[in-house]
């Protein structure tokens, strides 16, 4: 059986690491680890419901989210998003056909680099942000035809929380935990900081917590932890049917990189890295639907992101059989 609690504190050790939570469900069946600390300098534990920024896995969490709410609508994914922000045709300049289902799998075509977390910060902390981002994408011109290539590009994202939103009938924020945080359990998962929520390292030095701006929040904004990660892996492999929404491959075959809504996909397994360059946080989440099988990781220094695929991909071939999907 593979020791989940040795590994991770081997890993974290090797790696000299200030501090990592993991999780391990097989068929239903859990393990829990944690080594070190959440504050370099001070003797807390890191713990299984220790909170840190999951940065972006909150896309597969969005997606899902965004697949639950299309079933009452089964075009809903592939309908123009134009059709749900009318206020904006006059800035409309990317292509009237861009629908949901592209913007989740990064295949709409759109890429604009200059939406940095500055600008974002500036759009302020109103209801309103997150439609002024979504206003700043789509006066962008297209990079390439929808569904031709696939780009990762955060401000997909942005667009597809506003129509989320308003799908919802409320803040994206709001939205999102009625349709799926409470739902799966995620009751210690949001998108402010936690009090007791762990510090990031950079070098062996702590990271003030800083939120993501409202406006980025659907692209990269969440705080977790490996329990609620946990939840969110069971509740969603408990539903084949919306599992394999989410983890069907959206991409063209010949596209280098393989991405269905939400989870970068390669030989049955789906998975999805968190980081964000200064926050000192690094995550990973990993599923193989057909083994029932999830992972998660979440490492408090910004040097973890090695020893997350270590770690994972080791648990995933001894409990499934199945190679890492990412070179060792």
């Amino acid at each position: 059986m593979f020791d989940l609690q040795a590994r991770l504190a081997s890993v974290v050790d090797r790696h000299r690491l200030v501090g990592a939570s993991a999780a391990v469900s097989l068929a239903g069946v859990r393990q829990w680890a944690a080594a070190g600390v959440a504050h370099a300098g001070r003797r807390t534990p890191i713990s299984r419901g220790t909170a840190m920024q999951v940065a972006s896995i909150t896309k597969p969490i969005v997606a899902t989210a965004a697949a639950m709410s299309s079933r009452s609508s089964r075009d809903e994914l592939d309908r123009p998003v134009v059709e749900h922000l009318p206020e904006l045709r006059a800035r409309w300049r990317i292509s009237p056909d861009v629908t949901t289902r592209q913007l989740l799998s990064h295949t709409s075509g759109l890429l604009e680099e200059s939406l940095t977390r500055p600008v974002l910060a500036a759009l302020g902390d109103g209801d309103d942000a997150l439609t002024r981002a979504a206003a700043l994408v789509v006066e962008n011109a297209q990079a390439a035809a929808p569904g031709d290539v696939w780009q990762y590009y955060n401000g997909n994202y942005y667009l597809a929380g506003t129509v989320l939103a308003r799908l919802w009938g409320d803040t994206f924020e709001a939205g999102l935990r009625k349709v799926l945080l409470d739902p799966a359990g995620m009751h210690a998962t949001g998108f402010t900081t936690p009090g007791d929520a762990a510090d990031g390292h950079a070098g062996g030095e702590p990271v003030p917590p800083e939120d993501e701006p409202r406006a980025r929040r659907p692209a990269a904004g969440l705080w977790s932890t490996s329990e609620d990660l946990m939840n969110f892996a069971e509740f969603l492999l408990d539903d084949p049917a919306l599992t394999e929404t989410v983890t069907t491959r959206a991409t063209r075959s010949t596209s280098k990189t393989q991405y269905a809504l939400g989870w970068e996909v390669a030989d049955g397994v789906a998975f999805h890295h968190g980081t964000r360059p200064g926050s000192g946080h690094r995550s990973l989440l990993l599923i193989a639907p057909r083994h029932r099988f999830a992972a998660a990781m979440l490492v408090n220094d910004e040097a973890g992101e090695r020893a997350a695929d270590d770690l994972l991909a080791d648990a995933l071939t001894e409990c499934t059989g199945l190679p890492g999907p990412w070179p060792k």
